[in-house]
C-alpha cells in the first residue's frame, strides 16, 4: 500500500511505474493482497514449508525495489520522515514531562521509574498512529 499512499500524496505518479509492474500497481489493494496470499498458500502447499511462489516472490521483490527507489528515497519522503520524527520526539518528551496528562489506562501500574514512564509514553504515542 506504500505506492497507493505515495500516489495519493503526490510523491509519485503512475507514469513512474515500471512497465512490468504497471498493471499490478494499478490494481486495487485487495487484488494485490489476494495475489500475495494466494502465492503464499500455493508456495506453502507445493513445498511443505512456508514459502511463496516464484511469480509472487518476483513481484514482491520488484515492488520492494520500486518502493525504495521511488518512494522511500524520494527527497520529499525523506523530508516528511524527518519532520515526523521531530513531532514524535516532541510528543514523547512532552508526555514524559507531563506524565499526569496521559490517559489513566497508560499510567496505571507505572512507578516513578523513568524507564517505565518512558515505555508507557512511547506506547501511548505509538498508538496515536494506529488509525492512519
Amino acid at each position: 500500500h506504500d505506492a497507493e499512499d505515495a500516489l495519493s500524496c503526490g510523491i509519485i505518479t503512475p507514469s513512474v511505474f515500471p512497465q512490468d509492474l504497471k498493471d499490478f500497481l494499478s490494481s486495487s489493494r485487495g487484488k494485490q493482497i489476494d495475489f500475495f496470499i494466494r502465492g503464499v498458500i500455493e508456495g506453502t502447499f507445493s513445498s511443505n514449508i512456508i514459502s511463496i511462489t516464484k511469480d509472487a516472490g518476483e513481484v514482491l521483490s520488484a515492488c520492494r525495489k520500486f518502493n525504495h527507489e521511488y518512494i522511500y528515497q524520494n527527497p520529499s519522503s525523506v523530508e516528511q520522515n524527518e519532520q515526523i520524527i521531530l513531532v514524535l520526539r516532541s510528543l514523547v518528551n512532552f508526555y514524559i514531562d507531563n506524565f499526569e496528562l496521559l490517559p489513566q489506562g497508560y499510567r496505571q501500574g507505572v512507578s516513578d521509574n523513568n524507564s517505565e514512564i518512558s515505555k508507557a509514553v512511547v506506547e501511548y504515542v505509538a498508538g496515536m498512529t494506529d488509525d492512519y
